[in-house]
């Protein structure tokens, strides 16, 4: 399987981040929030791993 991973700053209520993984081919997904930057490169990283 082929995940496309991204991570995006939101400014909907202050600074919010938001990390996604999905699978083009098919329709799955996950989206996770994180107040801070450093938790949302922690995630990213541990998708990349």
């Amino acid at each position: 399987m082929l995940w496309e991973i991204s991570l995006m700053r939101l400014r909907a209520n202050g600074a919010q981040y938001k990390v996604t993984r999905r699978v083009p081919s098919q329709s799955i997904a996950e989206t996770r929030f994180f107040q801070t930057k450093r938790h949302a490169l922690r995630q990213l990283h541990d998708w990349l791993k």
